[in-house]
């Protein structure tokens, strides 16, 4: 992982807190596009590190957008995520002089991307293949009628 900052624990300590608002880059994050998955604008990462008794505390908030096929018509679409108040600690033990909080960022946006995507949240091309779609019976519920 790119070391595009490091928190140093000297900047943090007796009660002081640090803070980025920085754009980072796909390569910043050491992201690779995929045939399926593209990063082409930039991570906005806003961030606030600070100690607590022997823990770094990472509070931050991302917005990214990504484009992702289309699970209908197969075309490209963007998509945004917008990661709002996110929370993650790193013992202080296990870090000698400065700690880059980039890799557990990363995969919280990774983990953020749904598998498939719609364009338009309502494809146009839905009503192409609707006959193919499973037809909804008249479902029986055996039980509604049960009074309490």
């Amino acid at each position: 992982m790119k070391q595009v900052f490091k928190i140093y624990i000297d900047q943090i300590h007796d009660g002081k807190t640090l803070s980025f608002d920085k754009y980072l880059s796909k390569e910043d994050f050491e992201i690779e596009d995929e045939e399926n998955l593209i990063f082409e604008k930039p991570f906005h990462l806003k961030l606030k590190a600070y100690l607590a008794d022997d823990l770094i505390i990472i509070n931050y908030d991302v917005n990214f957008y990504v484009k992702i096929h289309c699970s209908i018509c197969n075309e490209l679409t963007e998509i945004e995520h917008d990661l709002k108040n996110q929370y993650f600690t790193k013992e202080v033990s296990s870090i000698s002089l400065c700690f880059n909080p980039l890799e557990e960022i990363k995969s919280s946006c990774l983990i953020e991307i749904p598998p498939y995507v719609e364009c338009k949240n309502n494809c146009p091309s839905r009503e192409d293949i609707k006959k193919y779609f499973k037809k909804e019976d008249n479902k029986h519920f055996p039980f509604s009628k049960i009074e309490e």
